[in-house]
């Protein structure tokens, strides 16, 4: 028998959520196609988003609409030939474009950075060794939708950055195994926030993985 997961009372009378997205992009490869480029705007209205009540984290209320609008930018390719790398940074602003009550219009959506980036570079080592080593950026976000009664400002989850670091040795033709370690310099950050919770992010992990190709 299977226990199909419940939701909460107060999830269940909720309207139905929409979402209207539009994207425009463009791509470019340059060099000889060692470099390729991409750009893309996006803007990404949702109607009904579910949201949690700022005083029961288990009740989820509506809160009208929301707009999120921003740009997408990102670079690959080859430094020289045992040499790669990725870049991307997104730019984006989300705001409450209708709500009840109205004093939430125009404020921040929870959880919605205006800037991330990320960068992943590798290189092939002699051995049949590779070796890479990423930087991933988040910057700060809204905690609060509705502002503080005291200073009457917006709580906001500091930004952060994590190191990524990885170590691959390929057996054969058919198999590698590769070890990762992710926050590398064991960061303390929050990985999403919320009214009454914070989530953290995790520590310094590392994983051991085999690939088996035929």
């Amino acid at each position: 028998m299977i226990n199909e997961p419940t939701l909460p009372e107060s999830f269940k009378n909720l309207p139905v959520g929409e979402n209207i997205d539009y994207e425009v992009g463009t791509k470019w490869d340059l060099f000889g196609e060692r470099l390729s480029v991409g750009a893309d705007l996006f803007w990404d209205d949702q109607k009904n988003p579910a949201a949690e009540d700022a005083d029961d984290d288990l009740l989820y209320v509506t809160n009208g609409k929301e707009r999120d609008i921003g740009i997408e930018l990102d670079a690959a390719g080859h430094i020289t030939v045992p040499w790669q790398v990725y870049a991307s940074f997104t730019y984006q602003r989300g705001v409450v474009t209708s709500a009840n009550p109205s004093n939430l219009v125009g404020e921040p959506i929870l959880n919605t950075p205006r800037c991330t980036f990320s960068t992943w570079t590798t290189y092939e080592l002699p051995w049949k060794f590779q070796v890479g080593l990423g930087v991933d950026g988040v910057g700060a976000r809204a905690g609060s939708e509705t502002p503080d009664p005291v200073n009457g400002l917006i709580m906001e989850a500091p930004g952060y950055v994590l190191v990524s670091a990885m170590l691959k040795y390929q057996i054969n033709s058919h198999v590698t195994i590769q070890a990762n370690v992710t926050n590398l310099l064991d960061q303390a950050y929050y990985d999403s926030v919320h009214p009454g919770h914070v989530v953290p992010g995790e520590g310094r992990t590392f994983y051991i993985s085999t690939n088996f190709k035929f």
